[in-house]
């Protein structure tokens, strides 16, 4: 029998009188699918705090749906239960599978089952994700696949009323073919992602398996951890830290990638420049703060592990325990790290990282590291570059050092890093 608390996703229909759960499943099913979208929506306006979304013989069918201030809801998929966005009901840009707006105390559990879109139809626009958090506070979603987006699989934002979003757990998630990105944090606070994987984003820019990337000073990223992910071919980077639109007065930054996976990131056809791991900061007045890569793996890449334009007197860089197999394999690929001069006409000064414990192995002939200045000279020194590289490499035309172009490395500062060359 249904408890008070407990509503079965079909029930709804009949106004969630107590009656056989099972009986109601078998009776319903192919009437209330056409109504899924009502269905879900009054359940979230109701009292009731648990829905089962029940497993039928067809995927479920839903329109968008924007969820503002619901709090205390448990949403729980029986196994294998897939939902297919209704094909032509998403006109808007910004419209998402589901959307929640100001919501609090949101648990989905999704046992393994699907909420895909129909990505051919977005031709416009890098929205249209499957979920959208905006200003949200304790949220956990877990054992879902979110794919096929006309942007993300899921964005984590700020709403009009909260600057951030917080405390949001997510757990075993597979966003997958997504259009803009696997995951987006842009304002957020309080973050946990583990045992997920962002793969074969594509469709238009950026086109990553993560973008951390605020769009205005006011925004923050504060505590947000990445655990035992993977993040794999995907048309741009596997992991973008774009931080370029928060300034010294923005809240300090703390980022951690812990025991992460990088496989394959980054198209032959896409015209930037290559990396499977991409940072930037504000030109000349970056937000203060730390990014963490521990215990991470880069392997099977065609190009660099790293490229950053990263001001020094920002936010902190540190690799442990990092390390990155079968790298650079394209004649194309550049420096395994690549650092450039953050801004090409204002001075200013490049640094701030730390490697322990890196270990590289590659074959072909890319230098190790390369520091980019320019002919106009805006890079007043390299500071605060610390720790050591081993690097496995039997060309003898890479040489443990550091390389300079349009830049004389005369202005130094605090740079003790060591690189081991073995063969």
């Amino acid at each position: 029998m249904v408890s008070k608390n407990q509503v079965h996703f079909l029930v709804l229909f009949f106004l969630l009188c107590t009656v056989s759960m099972k009986a109601e499943q078998k009776k319903l099913s192919e009437l209330v699918s056409s109504t899924a979208t009502k269905a879900f929506q009054d359940f979230m306006k109701s009292d009731i705090d648990t829905l089962v979304i029940d497993k039928k013989k067809t995927p479920w069918i839903f329109g968008p749906i924007t969820l503002k201030s619901v709090h205390h809801k448990v949403i729980l998929f029986e196994f294998g239960v897939e939902i297919v966005a209704k094909k032509n009901a998403f006109p808007r840009k910004t419209d998402a599978l589901w959307k929640f707006l100001d919501c609090k105390n949101i648990t989905i559990k999704g046992n393994h089952s699907i909420l895909r879109m129909n990505k051919d139809e977005y031709t416009d626009g890098e929205w249209r994700h499957v979920i959208r958090l905006r200003g949200c506070e304790n949220i956990s979603i877990s054992n879902l696949t979110l794919r096929d987006s006309g942007g993300d699989g899921i964005a984590i934002g700020r709403s009009k009323k909260v600057w951030f979003s917080k405390n949001i757990h997510l757990d075993n998630l597979q966003c997958i073919n997504n259009r803009r990105q696997g995951i987006s944090i842009t304002s957020a606070e309080d973050v946990w992602v583990n045992n997920s994987c962002f793969a074969d984003t594509i469709g238009t820019a950026p086109g990553a398996g993560v973008d951390i990337e605020p769009n205005v000073p006011e925004e923050r990223i504060v505590n947000v951890n990445f655990n035992n992910c993977i993040f794999k071919n995907n048309y741009n980077v596997g992991i973008n830290v774009g931080l370029p639109k928060l300034l010294s007065s923005s809240e300090k930054v703390s980022i951690k990638f812990e025991n992460c996976t990088l496989e394959n990131n980054f198209s032959e056809k896409n015209t930037k420049i290559p990396s499977e791991i991409r940072i930037r900061s504000h030109k000349t007045d970056p937000v203060k703060g730390t990014v963490v890569f521990k215990g991470c793996t880069i392997k099977n890449s065609k190009w660099r592990m790293l490229y950053a334009r990263k001001n020094a007197e920002g936010f902190k860089v540190s690799f442990e325990d990092f390390r990155a197999e079968a790298v650079c394999s394209s004649p194309d690929s550049g420096a395994v790290i690549y650092l450039e001069v953050p801004h090409y006409s204002e001075d200013s000064n490049l640094g701030g990282y730390h490697f322990s414990n890196v270990t590289i192995d590659y074959t072909t002939d890319k230098p190790i590291f390369m520091v980019r200045g320019s002919k106009r000279n805006p890079l007043n020194r390299l500071e605060n570059l610390s720790g050591e590289i081993v690097v496995t490499n039997p060309n003898p035309a890479v040489k443990p050092e550091i390389q300079y172009i349009g830049y004389v490395p005369l202005m130094d500062e605090n740079v003790s890093l060591k690189i081991e060359k073995k063969n």
